[in-house]
């Protein structure tokens, strides 16, 4: 079922049935709109199932330890799982949702940032001479 609005009119009406949307006075170019309207909200909205709340309560408790414990490289491995779903999904978030199709220089600024972010926190915590080596200090 699809809620779909032409004015004032409100129906609630499967896909498939375009008589009915026509009988209402929905025209051709309506049903165009529509489409694409519900294209989008579909492509858009239509997200993995929510998280269960404990994997982030969880997560959150680690995160805690982690930097009680001075355990960076737990903040690396968070950067770098930021940045696999952005491939998988084209989307990254960063203050807000970014599109690779909308806004393509700045998602993959921030899906490489979340990569080097990953590796150089990884790197310093678990091998500080590697990185050392690497930036000649």
């Amino acid at each position: 079922m699809t809620r779909l609005t032409s004015g004032s009119n409100r129906i609630l009406a499967r896909r498939s049935s375009v008589s009915t949307l026509r009988s209402t006075g929905f025209d051709r170019a309506d049903l165009v709109a529509l489409d694409r309207s519900n294209l989008l909200a579909m492509t858009t909205n239509n997200r993995s199932p929510q998280t269960p709340r404990w994997v982030n309560v969880v997560a959150l408790a680690v995160l805690l330890v982690a930097t009680l414990m001075n355990w960076m490289w737990i903040w690396g491995i968070l950067f770098i799982y930021w940045a696999v779903p952005a491939f998988l999904t084209s989307e990254t978030h960063l203050v807000g949702p970014i599109s690779r199709d909308t806004q393509p220089v700045i998602f993959w600024l921030v899906t490489v940032l979340w990569i080097v972010l990953g590796v150089v926190t990884i790197l310093l915590d678990l091998a500080p001479g590697a990185v050392e080596t690497v930036l000649g200090s």
